[in-house]
């Protein structure tokens, strides 16, 4: 082995837990950024009629959805997640951590690791008593 290439892999070492840590921080955004934009997208031409009764908002590292007195909340930071539901005004908090050593976003109260089935729920658990009235 040259040396360069002894250079490279040991370079490698060296940063490899900063790469891990900031491969899961965009594996997480994007996950999240993609999950509300696609639910923004289609439901754009109802917002625009809705009187603000639908309602989102997209920030750099924050999006919300809101339904009449309903609200989805989701905050992102690179060390964790929170998470505000509000079904029918009332609701609670969870928080999604980054594990250390694995690198795995996990919710505290479901015990899941981030996804979109676990956004899913959290769009259900927000939504469904609402929904359901309808």
């Amino acid at each position: 082995m040259s040396y360069r290439e002894k250079f490279i892999s040991k370079s490698k070492d060296i940063f490899e837990e900063q790469l891990k840590l900031r491969q899961a921080q965009q594996k997480a955004y994007n996950l999240i950024d993609n999950y509300f934009k696609y639910i923004f997208d289609a439901l754009r031409a109802e917002e625009e009629v809705s009187n603000r009764e639908i309602s989102f908002e997209i920030l750099e590292s924050a999006w919300s959805i809101s339904l009449k007195n309903t609200s989805l909340k989701v905050i992102y930071k690179k060390d964790q997640i929170t998470v505000q539901i509000r079904p029918l005004g009332l609701g609670y908090n969870d928080t999604i951590v980054l594990e250390e050593y694995t690198y795995i976003y996990k919710s505290k109260k479901f015990s899941k690791e981030l996804s979109e089935e676990l956004l899913d729920l959290y769009l259900k658990e927000a939504f469904d008593s609402l929904l359901t009235q309808i």
